[in-house]
């Protein structure tokens, strides 16, 4: 027969947002609102074009609590589409999907077998001339390890794939011949036991955050006659996290740090149908890009720097700039510039907006009250671009910043 082929995801986070983009080029709006839908799309392309024979969705798919109508009418037409081609669906329900809360008006095509129930489940397809194929599983209602022996005496016909979420024991099991498991829940990879139990790992269709850097996708099991299955990665990326390190020693004016920033960039090839957002790692980076005069132009800076990326290749997002520091150093120069903050800010609470000086910056003048005036607008931008420098260099949220 045929080799048989089961495509394996999970992790579409259908209502997770993309992180750690403060500001976007107004052309790229559309392309980051619509990310994770598109990522999905392509999933389901593949598997209608590649004809797949059984795609398995192995959990935390779309959050209800924070799904609307528009959500899940787009799971419903991507079920769909799997079920016009004739391509069955293993869905596993995981404690993330909070199933009892999903509405109870959400019809799920006949394609589609669903894994339900706190006990040892079986589904079993039969997929003509590639034989039976049966599939294991259980609805964990909270975060814990699925256990092979929790299935000891299941009676399974044909060929046995086991499916979960989150993490599989090498916990031994009388199961004969030992099954493979397809696990979502984390990134796409093999794992293999001592028991000679192997687990596919799907990882998931796009990448919400720096932590998540790089490709993401799906993972292809061909499973041959002969007992080998080939493993490959499928690419579904619409939004590809990248941390790039550039070599800035010596590099002391916010100028020639964006020209070799786009130097380096500019020896890249970049795919146009992907948004690519970028951190900037800047190893050497001496005190001149480490200090907090720096603030007072780094709003300006990574404008320009955007505008030149845009100019580049104009699916390029700058996430933030994150100097690397020595290993001479004992502390980070997050930290020192932090701490810095901190104490300005400290010193300004106890002694009053005083204690800058700002009033020696501005023209004398007969009267005081507009000078007073401006030594607050310039400590509120002073302060306002602290925050904005604390959220590119640390990754934090606006409210931690400030």
């Amino acid at each position: 027969m045929d080799s048989l082929r089961i495509l394996n995801t999970g992790d579409w986070r259908l209502t997770s947002a993309c992180e750690g983009i403060p500001y976007y080029p107004e052309n790229l709006l559309t392309p980051l609102a619509s990310s994770t839908q598109a990522s999905i799309e392509r999933l389901i392309d593949f598997a209608v074009e590649d004809l797949v024979d059984v795609v398995v969705v192995g959990g935390n798919t779309i959050d209800p609590t924070s799904a609307g109508p528009a959500d899940f009418a787009f799971l419903l037409h991507q079920l769909k589409r799997l079920e016009q081609s004739a391509i069955p669906v293993i869905w596993n329900w995981s404690w993330l999907d909070q199933r009892n809360q999903w509405p109870k008006c959400f019809k799920w095509p006949s394609n589609v077998r669903q894994v339900i129930g706190d006990t040892p489940q079986t589904i079993t397809l039969d997929l003509g001339p590639k034989g039976r194929v049966t599939f294991i599983g259980v609805e964990l209602t909270s975060a814990q390890q699925i256990s092979p022996s929790w299935f000891d005496g299941l009676k399974l016909e044909g060929l046995a794939f086991g499916v979960a979420y989150g993490a599989v024991t090498d916990q031994a099991s009388n199961i004969s011949p030992q099954i493979n498991w397809l696990v979502s829940g984390n990134s796409y990879g093999k794992e293999s036991h001592d028991n000679g139990v192997h687990l596919y790992y799907s990882g998931s269709p796009q990448g919400r955050s720096l932590k998540e850097s790089g490709p993401h996708g799906a993972a292809l099991l061909e499973y041959h006659d002969n007992g080998e299955i080939d493993f490959q990665f499928i690419n579904t990326s619409k939004v590809e996290y990248e941390s790039i390190t550039i070599d800035i020693n010596g590099i002391s004016t916010p100028d020639s740090l964006a020209v070799t920033a786009i130097e380096h960039l500019a020896k890249r090839t970049f795919d146009q149908s992907i948004v690519y957002v970028i951190e900037l790692e800047l190893a050497g980076a001496n005190y001149h890009i480490h200090s907090l005069p720096f603030v007072e132009i780094y709003n300006d800076f990574r404008a320009s720097l955007q505008e030149s990326l845009t100019k580049l290749s104009p699916n390029l997002i700058l996430s933030r700039l994150a100097p690397l520091p020595t290993e001479e150093d004992l502390h980070s120069y997050e930290e020192e510039v932090l701490g810095e903050f901190l104490f300005i800010t400290r010193e300004l609470k106890e002694e009053g907006w005083a204690s800058l000086n700002l009033d020696q910056k501005l023209p004398s003048q007969e009267t005081g009250n507009w000078s007073k005036l401006l030594d607050d607008l310039s400590g509120l931008r002073t302060i306002l671009s602290a925050e904005s420098l604390g959220k590119h260099l640390l990754g934090i949220s606006e409210k931690d910043a400030a």
